[in-house]
């Protein structure tokens, strides 16, 4: 146990070191002065509406990770979810990596009476779904973007994400379908990612929650979109819709590489690099990114409510515990 609370917090240390450095590095390389400079230019007014824009993003997922516990035979209200949602969004900006939020709903999950694989599958779905959008968005858009951009290195910097975020996807699919190797640790990730696959399949089994689920997801990555464009406009950057989107979207794949603290410091870069691309200035891509950073902050500060709000009541099980059975017969 020593041991293991030893590795988590030497990670937390590597992650918060890279997040500093690339942030310092980046300001150092920019300059203090012009960036700060760029960030008096950015009215209070502006930055509040990203803030209520960003905040709004917990009624997208609260319907849609509703719809997928209820494809998976556990249907819970959005009222009861809403809560672990917004707790979610708070850890994922507090906790060493994005996946901090998600533990923690899995967690609020299981006070519902959730069983704990369904708990994990149900949210790794409602991320994997917003990723999944984020990565067929990417590979319609980008041949439509700026023709100078693309040669100045877009589309291989964006491409390169996407062909990889979508090789993750098909190898984690292909692991759980292959049949099991007798190699206890190998044989075992394969059980939980065919256990997974199940739960895969009965929301593509369920019409109604999956289109909900994808209608809910294309909007909700339309509002990180809608926050750059907000905060580029109000720094002078004018760029196409579909340019801020191909932006926005490598942006959002480079961050959810789990090497750094809530994202900070690779999304910085990211966005330096690709509005680069565009011939924007520098320090007006880093403080859209920083700004960025804070208003998600602020957007889940409301987070803080639910855990006054102490443990959510558990609700009837509306559907039994069919696909629960199923997941176990796998072991």
């Amino acid at each position: 146990m020593a041991a293991e609370r030893l590795k988590r917090q030497a990670n937390v240390l590597v992650r918060a070191v890279l997040s500093i450095a690339l942030i310092g590095g980046l300001a150092y390389k920019i300059g203090s002065a012009e960036i700060l400079a760029q960030m008096q230019t950015v009215r209070p007014l502006a930055l509040l509406i990203v803030v209520i824009l960003l905040a709004s993003h917990v009624l997208i997922v609260t319907p849609r990770w509703a719809s997928i516990l209820g494809a998976l035979g556990y249907r819970r209200t959005s009222f009861a979810l809403i809560g672990s949602v917004f707790l979610g969004f708070l850890f994922n900006q507090v906790l060493p990596t994005a996946v901090g939020g998600d533990v923690v709903r899995v967690w609020r999950a299981r006070q519902l009476e959730v069983p704990l694989d369904i708990s994990i599958h149900s949210v790794l779905i409602d991320r994997a779904s917003g990723i999944v959008v984020v990565l067929v968005a990417v590979m319609a858009l980008l041949p439509l973007a700026d023709p100078a951009a693309l040669r100045s290195g877009l589309s291989w910097m964006v491409g390169t994400l996407t062909v990889g975020g979508l090789a993750a996807c098909a190898a984690l699919w292909a692991v759980g379908a292959a049949r099991p190797l007798p190699i206890r640790i190998i044989a075992g990730v394969q059980r939980a990612a065919a256990a997974f696959n199940i739960s895969v399949s009965r929301l593509a089994h369920s019409p109604r929650e999956l289109a909900v689920v994808i209608a809910l997801s294309c909007v909700g990555q339309a509002i990180p979109v809608a926050a750059i464009v907000l905060l580029a406009s109000a720094l002078g950057i004018e760029l196409s819709l579909v340019d801020y989107a191909v932006v926005t979207f490598g942006a959002l794949l480079a961050a959810a590489i789990p090497i750094s603290l809530a994202g900070w410091g690779v999304r910085e870069g990211a966005l330096v690099v690709l509005f680069g691309t565009y011939g924007v200035a520098a320090e007006k891509a880093f403080t859209v990114s920083v700004l960025l950073g804070a208003c998600l902050t602020l957007a889940a500060a409301p987070g803080a409510l639910a855990l006054l709000g102490g443990r959510p009541r558990p609700l009837e099980n509306s559907a039994g515990g069919m696909l629960h059975r199923d997941v176990e017969n796998l072991g």
